[in-house]
């Protein structure tokens, strides 16, 4: 991928510091402005289930139809037939890949949770908050099977980019909903994969599922849904608890906390309390080109975390591979390593020289590398 590809992002040394004042923009939630879209009529096609959805646009000539095509196979929806959309009202597409939010005990397996198919449909459709003319409008759809995020990989996240992709010019947003463990690494993936991204497509999920009386999974997805309906953040997004973080800067950092994920190197984009609190000094520019989505992702690459007195025979084993096409280097401090391992640092350089794409990255949650530091 080039570099032209990259999500814009701002250098280390040109943080905005952090410390307060610094300039916030608070909207009161009931006022946020609203995007303009088109006066579209909802129907399904009859055929082969949920293999396509049409949008009828009532102002075209008949039967010239909008298509939205989805890559996956099969998956379920909130909106009705025939339904009408407010045109004044922006409308978002959320994609349900699975996860703790769509999880229900199961009696038959000792109560212990697993993902329920049409759940978080049913679930969705009792929020009143989502019935307010202040809220986006949303069509849910569901991946069949629900995927458990560990299981998640390339071939999904090129799966999710390609449904957005397909729909990009008839929502104002998109929502995807995933299990935690991995939604770091699809947020950052997606952030590369949809080059020159217009819209806002926020990630969410939760800690406590929706089954629960006390979870985190409600506010989280009407936030999202809040978020993606607007066209503050032309970028890929990731809402938790109450905080709106860029999709390639956020890690997940706590377990159990409903505060699992953070941006350890750049402040969030937006904090969610009475108001809304907006860094509008980190919003980035809009695309000045369409959109491009990149769906190949090179798979053959490795991360590799150095420990003191590691053995470094079988690194370079790994380095001397053919089929290794990355490596990714958790260095010590600002990318520190053993400089007595000679024969490790000549067998880096000759594989660089061979092609092979090295990164050095720091151990440290928050600062960076400056190889030049030290000698």
């Amino acid at each position: 991928m080039d570099s032209s590809s990259m999500p814009r992002s701002r250098s280390l040394s040109n943080l905005p510091d952090l410390s307060p004042p610094y300039p916030l923009h608070e909207i009161p939630i009931s006022r946020l402005p609203r995007n303009e879209t088109g006066t579209l009529t909802a129907a399904w096609s009859t055929g082969t289930p949920a293999q396509h959805k049409e949008l009828v646009d009532p102002d075209s000539p008949p039967k010239r139809t909008l298509s939205q095509s989805f890559s996956s196979n099969n998956f379920q929806t909130l909106l009705k037939a025939d339904e009408p959309l407010d045109p004044n009202r922006p409308h978002v597409l959320v994609l349900c890949t699975g996860g703790t939010l769509t999880m229900a005990p199961n009696p038959l397996n000792n109560g212990s949770l697993e993902p329920v198919q049409g759940a978080l449909g049913r679930w969705m459709s009792s929020f009143h908050e989502l019935r307010q003319v202040e809220m986006p409008q949303h069509t849910l759809v569901e991946y069949s099977p629900l995927i458990d995020s560990a299981d998640m990989g390339p071939e999904h996240w090129a799966r999710i980019a390609s449904d957005i992709e397909a729909n990009y010019l008839h929502f104002a947003g998109f929502v995807v909903c995933t299990g935690t463990d991995t939604m770091a690494y699809a947020a950052s993936a997606l952030s590369f994969m949809l080059e020159n991204l217009g819209k806002p497509v926020v990630f969410t999920g939760s800690q406590i599922p929706l089954c629960e009386a006390h979870n985190d999974a409600r506010r989280n997805i009407i936030a999202s849904i809040l978020f993606a309906g607007r066209d503050s953040y032309p970028e890929v997004l990731l809402f938790f608890d109450d905080k709106l973080l860029r999709g390639c800067r956020a890690t997940k950092t706590n377990t159990h906390g409903l505060g699992a994920f953070a941006s350890p190197n750049l402040a969030p984009l937006a904090t969610l309390g009475v108001t809304i609190a907006e860094r509008l000094d980190l919003v980035l520019p809009p695309p000045k080109a369409p959109l491009k989505v990149r769906v190949r992702v090179e798979t053959r690459i490795l991360v590799i975390r150095l420990v003191p007195g590691f053995d470094d025979a079988v690194l370079q084993i790994l380095l001397t591979s053919d089929s290794l096409k990355g490596l990714v280097l958790e260095l010590y401090g600002t990318g520190n390593m053993q400089t007595s391992k000679k024969g490790l640092l000549d067998m880096l350089a000759k594989a660089h020289e061979g092609g092979m794409v090295l990164v050095a990255t720091s151990q440290c949650a928050m600062g960076g590398v400056v190889l030049a530091k030290y000698a």
